[in-house]
């Protein structure tokens, strides 16, 4: 089981007073959109709020599985809306080794997307028992 939480960067607030609720609206669609294409059909997906969504995956996924989802989301939900770019960073952590609660996978995998914010944004962080041997990505930077 994961927990993942996604969250946009320059996306809804500064898309909609741009270019309107209705270039807004397209753009969360598209980010559902891309995260449904990506997961199984048992896999929760939900809008949290304003530019965050959150992943739950009932079922054990391998490491080397995740990690392609992974890159796979963080080139899907990097594009333009117009002139602005849109991007995310997304944290990751494993149930039960994280938590069995909704509240403690949701505080783990935030603890992983922040880990993200203060790396520099538009990369993803999956948390490892010790977060020495945990799994972080960054384009253009080397794999770790």
């Amino acid at each position: 089981d994961a927990f993942y939480q996604a969250e946009q960067y320059h996306f809804l607030k500064t898309i909609n007073d741009n270019y309107g609720h209705i270039k807004g609206d397209e753009t969360i669609k598209r980010v559902s959109d891309s995260l449904l294409s990506i997961f199984r059909g048992n896999d929760v997906v939900c809008r949290m709020g304003g530019d965050e969504f959150a992943v739950f995956t009932p079922n054990k996924i391998e490491k080397n599985i995740l990690i392609e989802k992974l890159e796979d989301l963080n080139t899907k939900l990097t594009f333009d809306v117009e002139d602005i770019q849109v991007s995310c960073s997304i944290g990751v952590c494993s149930s039960p080794e994280f938590g069995t609660d909704y509240n403690t996978l949701y505080n783990n995998s935030d603890m992983a997307l922040l880990t993200c914010k203060r790396a520099g944004k538009n990369q993803f962080h999956v948390l490892a028992a010790d977060d020495v041997s945990g799994v972080h990505y960054a384009p253009g930077a080397s794999k770790l």
